[in-house]
């Protein structure tokens, strides 16, 4: 069993403090769309962070287990709101993911790239469906 923990303070309007010693503190508060700022992340972006970071960790692992290098990774995460029986909900995520590895372990990226979505424990909290696109590179050899 794993647990997490968080705090949150503020005064009586937005943006809020979000804490979680030792972490640095973030800023939270709505989106414009929701008469917020830019100034600060938003609940709606920090969702997005977690599924990429945790997509991207879990592929890492499951990589450094397997034995194949990478040469870079990256993930961009959208999301997309709108009216559900539930009230405003996300509809829809679509997660973009671009890895280099060498020409050896193309294949076992792909086999790794299946295995890091069914096992990636944000992706498996959400209700709304996720969209995994994956793009594997192979790197350039000197």
């Amino acid at each position: 069993m794993h647990e997490y923990a968080i705090s949150i303070a503020g005064g009586p309007a937005a943006p809020v403090h979000a804490t979680s010693s030792p972490r640095p503190e973030l800023v939270v508060g709505p989106p414009p769309d929701f008469d917020g700022s830019d100034a600060w992340w938003s609940p709606e972006q920090l969702l997005l962070v977690s599924l990429a970071g945790c997509f991207d960790n879990t592929f890492r692992a499951l990589a450094a287990r397997a034995g194949v290098p990478i040469f870079s990774m990256s993930c961009r995460a959208r999301g997309s709101l709108g009216k559900t029986s539930v009230g405003l909900s996300f509809t829809g995520i679509h997660l973009a993911v671009d890895i280099e590895v060498g020409s050896a372990d193309a294949a076992k990226t792909h086999a790794l790239l299946a295995d890091a979505e069914r096992k990636c424990i944000v992706r498996n909290s959400l209700h709304a469906p996720v969209l995994i696109e994956s793009i594997v590179t192979i790197a350039a050899v000197a």
